[in-house]
């Protein structure tokens, strides 16, 4: 089934390649489009894609994108703006390079991802891929339009507001942003912070302690690449000593100690640390990758 689909993104990519560059409605250049969306009233819809590789992103073109009813109502609202990064047709070196900060500014790690953003590029809503093509995903778009509202009025109430009242109004307001995008609203983390320095919702420390997960993350992934495993467990082991994280946040952490020994065939310190995953919280979802990744430690010991 799996090689079936990338077969047919292969060939869609083949047929409809030109669908996207640049044409068709849709744009290449992020600062163009923001400024087209600023001086005709719209927003900005953000198509992040592997166009040429990525089964899911090929299904999203076919039914969705390239479909004529999605694209003359959608286009009342928004300017289009897509994020490729094909393998089989280099894109230009500044485009590339655009792409690549767009990315990185905007957290993107899966593709297809679909942001609905303002004409200052600051993003309300979050999408991908979804079944029922052109006609259901407009529905979808336009219901995600109205978090939109709900952000400016929650930003609104809150200019008239100081003290924690304001900082719970910009948290309500900041409520229906994509977790991932929070650190593009800089001005209002600040704001929310200043006004609450107590921080009696936890909020800021929650972000603080997403922001350095992240930080985490970033530093991981080239010691995976570099099959560093023992350096992996020494960055975790100090993000723990250092941050202190509870709850998912240490499952996550403990994760990449876990995935480590797994590569190492370390794999009875891969279970007992899989069970102390799970012993944290049994319900979620690094509980439930430990569990599958201790059955299938178990199968290769025959167990």
């Amino acid at each position: 089934m799996i090689n079936a689909l990338r077969f047919s993104a292969f060939v869609f990519a083949l047929s409809f390649g030109s669908l996207w560059a640049g044409g068709d409605g849709w744009m290449q250049d992020y600062k163009a489009a923001e400024k087209l969306a600023e001086r005709e009233g719209k927003d900005v819809l953000i198509y992040f894609t592997n166009s040429d590789r990525c089964g899911w992103c090929i299904k999203l073109d076919k039914e969705v994108f390239s479909q004529d009813v999605f694209k003359r109502n959608a286009a009342r609202d928004f300017v289009f703006v897509i994020v490729d990064n094909p393998r089989q047709s280099p894109l230009p070196a500044d485009i590339e390079n655009q792409n690549q900060l767009l990315r990185k500014h905007y957290s993107v790690a899966f593709c297809p991802t679909v942001l609905l953003c303002d004409a200052q590029g600051r993003p309300y809503a979050k999408t991908g891929y979804r079944t029922g093509g052109a006609e259901r995903y407009l529905k979808h778009v336009n219901r995600l339009m109205s978090q939109k509202a709900q952000r400016d009025a929650g930003i609104a109430e809150a200019a008239d507001l100081q003290g924690p009242p304001k900082a719970r109004a910009l948290e309500k307001a900041l409520s229906v942003v994509p977790s991932s995008c929070f650190m593009i609203y800089k001005d209002e983390l600040a704001a929310i912070a200043a006004a609450d320095p107590d921080d009696a919702s936890g909020f800021t420390a929650k972000m603080k302690a997403s922001e350095t997960a992240k930080a985490l993350k970033r530093s991981i992934q080239p010691l995976f690449k570099d099959r560093d495993f023992a350096g992996v467990s020494v960055c975790v082991d100090a993000y723990i000593k250092e941050q202190n994280p509870t709850g998912e946040a240490l499952q996550t952490a403990m994760l990449y100690q876990l995935q480590a020994l797994y590569k190492e065939k370390k794999f009875d310190q891969a279970i007992e640390l899989a069970e102390k995953v799970i012993a944290i919280n049994e319900t979620n979802r690094p509980a439930r990758f430990s569990r599958m990744l201790k059955k299938r430690i178990q199968g290769i010991q025959g167990k």
